[in-house]
């Protein structure tokens, strides 16, 4: 059964690309696998496969950030609140080794909604905020909670349609060290040589006309450092795992790039190729 997470990914993706299937169908969970099962007005079956674009062990070797920064996204919940008009992804810098007490917890989440809010309603009046920088801020006057835990805030403009309902908004800036946007991109192209090296006698099991897989990129935002660099970004990447699956498709009769974290925009049908 797909896990909640993975059901907004899908339901994103189906609502950014409804025609991914070619003709119009209805889904449900597969048996996983398949991840997702889709069905035509003729009865014709198109199963899905999911796989989440992430730096493993990237993510290893942050394990007791991550746990202390756990604690800051249980207050948070930012995918419990609607995204802001005017921008999307927020990032945190959490002033080194304070930890948000438990005391602390509900204020700290009061002040910073009221913060996202104050930003997001000045925003229109603020050009510079507009640029791909968007907005910093370093002071924290009548909020003095916040003051107590955070060095800034970076906000993000938002890209085509937003934040998804459902998905976290606020987190943390990957930590910088020796990662680079190279591994990043190695780890969806071993993504791709693992799902595409497995599923032979899918299609008989599950009497399916096609299947397809869907490389989706979502918690790698907040926990791997970023894929982008000058000059070089998801259209890149796209380009350079077009030319790995043109040489090996697998079982899969479609394959998809998609950037959960812009819906709208980022949607690359790597194989075969358009």
């Amino acid at each position: 059964m797909l896990r909640q997470e993975e059901k907004l990914v899908f339901q994103t993706f189906y609502d950014a690309h409804p025609n991914f299937a070619g003709r119009p169908v209805s889904w449900a969970d597969g048996a996983d696998p398949p991840d997702v099962l889709c069905a035509d007005s003729v009865g014709r079956h198109v199963g899905v496969e999911l796989g989440e674009w992430l730096n493993e062990a990237e993510i290893r070797s942050n394990k007791r950030q991550e746990r202390w920064q756990d604690s800051y996204l249980k207050v948070i919940r930012s995918q419990e609140e609607a995204a802001p008009r005017h921008f999307g992804i927020v990032w945190l810098h959490i002033r080194p080794g304070v930890h948000l007490s438990t005391s602390d917890g509900p204020v700290f989440r009061q002040e910073l909604f009221r913060l996202v809010s104050q930003v997001d309603d000045d925003w229109p009046a603020h050009c510079e905020w507009r640029g791909p920088r968007g907005a910093l801020v370093r002071e924290f006057s009548g909020y003095p909670c916040l003051a107590r835990y955070l060095i800034d805030v970076r906000f993000h403009p938002r890209w085509g349609s937003g934040v998804a309902p459902g998905m976290r908004w606020i987190g943390f800036r990957p930590r910088r060290g020796a990662y680079s946007p190279t591994d990043a991109v190695d780890a969806l192209l071993e993504l791709l040589r693992e799902k595409t090296a497995k599923y032979s006698g899918l299609h008989t099991k599950h009497g399916l006309t096609e299947l397809y897989l869907i490389a989706y990129y979502n918690k790698a935002l907040f926990y791997n450092s970023p894929y982008v660099a000058p000059s070089f970004g998801l259209e890149e990447v796209a380009r350079i795992a077009t030319d790995v699956v043109a040489k090996n498709s697998g079982p899969f009769q479609k394959i998809f790039l998609f950037n959960a974290t812009k819906p709208g925009l980022d949607v690359f049908q790597l194989w075969p190729t358009v």
